[in-house]
C-alpha cells in the first residue's frame, strides 16, 4: 500500500517489514526509469471503451460455454471498471532502490473473467507440474529425509523478470494446444482460449495520468498471470530434463522463479549446464546462487546439505521493523530545508 502526503511517497518495501519514505519526484523518476525500458508504449488516450467493447462481445460469443461450466455471466464484467494503476515497491535489498513495479487488476474490466479461468483452466488443462512446489510446506514434504550423495551441492536458479519475459503468443498456443487435450467439446476450447486471450489483451495501466500498454510479456497483476507462467515454465521444464546436461541434477523443484536444486558434479560442470539451460529460449535468463557452509536460502526456509537434508525457518536480515529515510537511497535535495526525523 501506498500513501502520499504533500511531496513524500510513503510505502512498504519490496522485501521485509519496512517503511520506506521517497521523495515524490523521485519515486515517480524511479517508476519512469522503468517504464522506459523498452517494454512498455504510451499510449495517445484512455483505452477503455474500446476496451469495453471488445469484453462484452467476446463474453457474449462465449455464453454456452459459461453455461456449460455453470458460470453466472451476471456482473463478469463490470458496467463500471477502473483502469488497471501501476505503483513501485522499493527494492531496499539493491543498490540504487530500483522498483518493483505492481499493477492493480482490482475492478478493471476482466479482473473476475481472471480469477474464473484461473479457477477453471487448473481444473481441466492436462498439465503436469512435478517439477514445481506450491509453498514450502510442500517443498519439505517432498524431500524429507533425502541423503544427497557424495559430491553433491545445493544451488539456486532464478528466472529473470519471469511474468515479462513470458511470450504471450507462444503460452497462448501452449494453452490452446492442452485446451484441445482437456476432453471438453471443441466449441468450449475455443471459446476458453478467446476469454483468455482477452484477459491478455487487458495489459494497459495508468501511471502519473498517463496511459500505457505492456508490449510483451503476461499482463503484470493479472490473477491469471501465474498459471500461464507455469504452464510455460512446465513445457521448458521438460525439455531441460529430456536432455543428457541434466543428468547431474538430482532434484528440481521451482516456485515461481525460484528453483532450488541439488547438483552433482563439479563447478564448471554447473557453468555448463547453466549455459545450456539459458540457451533454451531466448527470452527466458537464469542466474545462479551457490550453496555457502552447506546451506542455501529459499523461500522462507535454509536448506542444509549433511548426511540428510534438512530444513530451518528462514528470517531474512531485512525482515524486521524498520523505517528508511529518503537520504538512505537518494542524495537529499539541498534546496529543501525540510527533513525528516
Amino acid at each position: 500500500m501506498i500513501s502520499a502526503q504533500n511531496n513524500l511517497i510513503i510505502s512498504k518495501a519490496d522485501k521485509g517489514n519496512a517503511v520506506v519514505v521517497l521523495d515524490r519526484a523521485n519515486y515517480k523518476h524511479k517508476v519512469h526509469e522503468f517504464l522506459d525500458t523498452g517494454s512498455f508504449s504510451k499510449l495517445p488516450r484512455n483505452p477503455m471503451k474500446s476496451f469495453m467493447k471488445l469484453a462484452k462481445s467476446t463474453v457474449n460469443d462465449c455464453l454456452e460455454t459459461l453455461k456449460y461450466f455453470n458460470c453466472s455471466t451476471f456482473n463478469l464484467i463490470p458496467m463500471n471498471p477502473r483502469i488497471p494503476r501501476l505503483y513501485g515497491l522499493p527494492k531496499i535489498h539493491k543498490p540504487e532502490c530500483p522498483i518493483r513495479p505492481v499493477v492493480s487488476f482490482i475492478n478493471s474490466p476482466v479482473y473476475r473473467l481472471a480469477h474464473w479461468l484461473n479457477t477453471t483452466l487448473r481444473n481441466i488443462v492436462p498439465f503436469d507440474n512435478s517439477y514445481s512446489v506450491i509453498n514450502s510446506g510442500d517443498l519439505t514434504d517432498k524431500l524429507r529425509n533425502l541423503e544427497p550423495p557424495p559430491d553433491s551441492f545445493l544451488v539456486s536458479f532464478d528466472v529473470t523478470n519471469l511474468f515479462p519475459s513470458i511470450p504471450s503468443k507462444e503460452c497462448l498456443s501452449i494453452v490452446k494446444d492442452l485446451l484441445f487435450d482437456s476432453g471438453i467439446p471443441v466449441s468450449h476450447a475455443l471459446n476458453l482460449f478467446s476469454l483468455t486471450e482477452l484477459v491478455l489483451d487487458q495489459n494497459f495501466f495508468v501511471f502519473d495520468s498517463d496511459f500505457y500498454a505492456q508490449d510483451s510479456g503476461l499482463a503484470m497483476g493479472s490473477s491469471l498471470s501465474p498459471l500461464l507462467a507455469e504452464i510455460f515454465m512446465n513445457k521448458l521444464e521438460k525439455q531441460i530434463f529430456a536432455h543428457q546436461e541434466s543428468g547431474k541434477i538430482i532434484f528440481w523443484y521451482r516456485y515461481v522463479d525460484d528453483v532450488l536444486a541439488l547438483f552433482k558434479g563439479s563447478r564448471a560442470d554447473l557453468d555448463v549446464f547453466l549455459n545450456f539451460i539459458n540457451g533454451l529460449h531466448p527470452n527466458i535468463k537464469f542466474t545462479l546462487e551457490v550453496e555457502k557452509n552447506n546451506s542455501l536460502p529459499f523461500l522462507d526456509l535454509l536448506a542444509i546439505r549433511s548426511d540428510k537434508l534438512s530444513f530451518e525457518i528462514y528470517r531474512n536480515p531485512l525482515a524486521r521493523t524498520r523505517l528508511f529515510h529518503l537520504s538512505r537511497t537518494t542524495p537529499r535535495n539541498p534546496r529543501s530545508p525540510h527533513s525528516i526525523h
